[in-house]
């Protein structure tokens, strides 16, 4: 227990400077104040930065979306299509019933000309 007693200021004065290196050591790998604050300020403008970018892409894609539902709306919808497609059919029976008549007259017209080309 002497021995102890006597060693004590040895053993006190060496604990005290590991504890005080470590302190340091510690200190030393923390961040200060000031750079914590331009850390921070950096890290706002960053993220500034990034939300304008995120708000011009955003607008753009919604003109984009406006533009494509602008043009969907003027797309003709199936019933009218369907419309348009009978429309097409009566109109191409019309036709053809117009080539036979067309086709009879041609007919008579070149059997008169032959006619008076004759006399």
């Amino acid at each position: 227990m002497d021995e102890a007693l006597r060693l004590w200021p040895v053993i006190s004065t060496v604990f005290t400077g590991l504890l005080a290196w470590a302190i340091w050591s510690i200190k030393r790998g923390l961040v200060s104040k000031e750079e914590l604050s331009a850390l921070r300020k950096d890290a706002e403008t960053d993220v500034a930065d990034l939300r304008k970018d995120v708000e011009a892409e955003f607008s753009t894609l919604n003109d984009r979306t406006t533009r494509m539902e602008t043009r969907l709306e003027a797309i003709p919808d199936r019933k009218t299509i369907d419309d348009l497609c009978r429309r097409v059919d009566e109109v191409h029976g019309d036709v053809r019933e117009l080539t036979g008549s067309m086709d009879q007259v041609a007919t008579q017209l070149r059997l008169l000309l032959q006619h008076h080309l004759e006399k």
